[in-house]
């Protein structure tokens, strides 16, 4: 099964952690702020035009940043935008462009545009007198896995850390030439699948890894490490109880910049937009995605707070009760709570009606409790910037990727009782459940 994941200096991956960046920065001046942001990083001449033919702007070939969207705050504007420049400028320095590799980061030209959030959205979330509702329609789909210990199956989990070694390396100067960006795409075969779920992982069968280097680096040598690097990740990826998977082995077939020099980087080859590294995020592109976008929005965007709801959830059903989970969460716009909530699981003694019914009871999913229960704060929108979201490592923040002992006793309660299936007080109206 293929599994794909990015590096932090891929221009889609570095215009995500723009846009959480500038989302870091608007909560740090108002923490009840909303917000809708999108991000495109490119290099190149800028001309604008409109009909009448005149031209307000026109750039030579240059930096660009252009950041865009809609806010919901009390912060002063201006200096909001004074500061989103500010978070534009460190962003690319954190991932390690410089004038060395791309550009002077101080060359960037930052082009913004903000309007308000719709007052009809606000309507529909600031309901008086009731519940807040749904900032989005959604469909939310999240997964977890007893495979590895970041709660991931066995492709994802190497693809990441593949990533994440990579990263690593650039950031210690452990591999002579090494630069920002880059990505990762793995093959491992897997016994079978149940309930569409990959079941037993063997071995990856091929490594396809695409790393900028500096000009003038010796190939030969810089081909070595990386695959000594790629190697290593034997070391990382575990079980829960801590054994080793060795999905590498001796005959996995490791690409190293398979089509030649990788030079150029960054955003002077490849434009970068913000949002489409979401189903990597989710599932490194191994299971089904949903829709929305996960990135540069609040908690109060259900794309966002189902998502990563979805994920806290069948991170708990995994701790004990199946093998692996997926969780769909839906929404319509305004609502109060989800339309539906769908489970599939696999090695796991109850049915997935009794599941539903149980996590209905146990988690609130209105879009006040999913809220309060993510917890999302400036220091969560930093840490999603270089991190990313899911199989990341709980430290201070990624609430969303731990297990709540006292939750996961709840549940047992609900699931030991036998509740029939039905829709509790509160969450959800409706409840499906598939096989």
């Amino acid at each position: 099964m293929p599994a794909e994941f990015k590096r932090r200096g891929h221009p889609d991956r570095l215009a995500d952690s723009v846009a959480s960046a500038a989302g870091s920065t608007l909560l740090k001046l108002d923490p009840n702020a909303r917000f809708d942001i999108q991000v495109t990083v490119h290099f190149g001449p800028v001309h604008m035009r409109n009909g009448r033919g005149d031209v307000p702007i026109s750039l030579k070939e240059s930096p660009i940043v252009f950041i865009c969207g809609q806010l919901g705050t009390s912060a002063d504007r201006a200096l909001y935008e004074q500061k989103v420049e500010t978070s534009v400028r460190e962003a690319f320095l954190s991932v390690g462009y410089n004038s060395g590799n791309t550009f002077d980061p101080n060359d960037i030209h930052v082009i913004k545009s903000f309007n308000n959030q719709s007052p009809n959205i606000a309507a529909g979330i600031d309901r008086k007198g009731a519940a807040h509702g749904a900032g989005d329609a959604t469909i939310s789909i999240a997964y977890a896995s007893s495979q590895t210990s970041n709660h991931l199956n066995a492709s994802h989990a190497l693809a990441l850390a593949v990533n994440q070694r990579l990263d690593a390396a650039f950031e210690y100067g452990s591999i002579n030439g090494l630069q920002p960006d880059g990505k990762a795409q793995v093959e491992v075969g897997f016994c079978g699948r149940e309930n569409h779920f990959p079941v037993g992982p063997k071995m990856a069968s091929d490594v396809i890894v695409a790393a900028q280097h500096s000009q003038g680096a010796d190939r030969n040598s810089f081909i070595k490490s990386i695959k000594d690097l790629v190697r290593s990740v034997n070391e990382v990826i575990v079980t829960p109880a801590g054994k080793r998977l060795n999905l590498i082995k001796n005959s996995t077939d490791i690409i190293i910049d398979g089509a030649g020099d990788f030079i150029i980087g960054g955003p002077v080859a490849d434009t970068g937009v913000s949002g489409r590294m979401d189903s990597l995020y989710v599932s490194g592109a191994t299971r089904t995605y949903g829709g929305g976008l996960l990135v540069g929005r609040d908690v109060t965007k259900t794309d966002v707070s189902c998502l990563l709801s979805a994920r806290c959830i069948a991170i708990h059903l995994v701790n004990g009760l199946a093998k692996d989970a997926q969780v769909k969460i839906t929404y319509a716009i305004g609502a109060p709570a989800p339309e539906s909530v769908i489970i599939t699981a696999r090695g796991c003694k109850y049915s997935e009606q009794q599941l539903s019914s149980a996590i209905c009871r146990t988690f609130d999913l209105s879009p006040d409790g999913m809220k309060k229960n993510l917890g999302l704060k400036a220091k969560d929108f930093a840490s999603i910037a270089r991190n990313g979201f899911i199989g990341v490592e709980a430290n201070g923040s990624h609430r969303w990727e731990t297990v709540d002992e006292e939750k996961v006793g709840i549940l047992l309660r609900h699931l030991k009782r036998g509740l029939s299936i039905g829709v509790p007080s509160g969450p959800p109206r409706k409840l499906k459940v598939t096989r």
